[in-house]
């Protein structure tokens, strides 16, 4: 989700495997689950329906975290070039598995 307030934004991130079981629509997008993408865009707009505000974007991770972590290490370098060991860190551990599913 990204809140904008005047001239800035705040990202949050919602993680759909953690959602809360009283998250708005979250009982009637039971029936999409077949379907993860229209899922997630069915609980974003029941998200910014419940906030009402033409500020608010709400945006749902649909895949783990994880998967953005360690799919390619070293995109975090743009972030924070002195993360330099942190950064090798996931390296090595990405390069144990042969597929990222097994992380």
């Amino acid at each position: 989700m990204v809140v904008r307030v005047a001239s800035s934004e705040l990202p949050i991130m919602i993680d759909l495997y953690a959602i809360a079981p009283d998250f708005p629509g979250l009982a009637e997008a039971e029936s999409l689950r077949q379907n993860p993408v229209q899922r997630v865009e069915f609980l974003e707009q029941r998200f910014a329906e419940d906030i009402n505000d033409y500020r608010f974007i709400p945006y749902i991770q649909l895949h783990e975290y994880e998967a953005y972590l360690f799919a390619d290490p070293t995109c975090f370098e743009y972030l924070d070039a002195s993360r330099t060991k942190e950064i090798e860190a996931l390296q090595a551990i990405t390069s144990q598995y042969d597929k990222l599913s097994c992380i």
